[in-house]
């Protein structure tokens, strides 16, 4: 797991540690939208990172051929593909918009589990960035 330490860039380790402190005060929804925030400029910075859109004749409901998520049958190494910001609570990246990804926030309240799953991401995403 990342840790705010190994963050190089100045600018990025400094979001990452103000989320940190905003978990700490309490203040989870002003962490989520800081997390998503930050993440739109990781976009920025490595496009490469936006996932390749959907294509409706791959989605599960539509076929029942797949293989299993990350198997090599489907050509990988076996390992699940990124597949970007968890958009399953409320605040989704949409990126595909015309003028590039921007930020939805679809409730007013964001607790801490969720604000804490962001964290997560984030840190993941921006170390991967520094990485690769």
């Amino acid at each position: 797991m990342a840790r705010i330490a190994d963050v190089k860039d100045a600018v990025f380790r400094e979001a990452l540690e103000r989320v940190d402190e905003l978990l700490g005060d309490g203040e989870y929804t002003l962490a989520a939208r800081l997390c998503a925030e930050t993440y739109l400029e990781v976009l920025r910075v490595r496009p490469d990172f936006i996932p390749a859109p959907p294509d409706p004749s791959r989605l599960p409901q539509f076929r029942d051929d797949l293989p299993e998520s990350g198997s090599r049958l489907a050509g990988g190494t076996g390992r699940a593909v990124r597949m970007g910001w968890p958009n399953a609570g409320g605040v989704r990246v949409l990126y595909y918009e015309p003028a590039g990804p921007r930020v939805s926030y679809e409730k007013e309240r964001i607790g801490f589990s969720e604000a804490s799953s962001y964290f997560e991401f984030l840190i993941e995403e921006v170390v991967r960035a520094e990485r690769e």
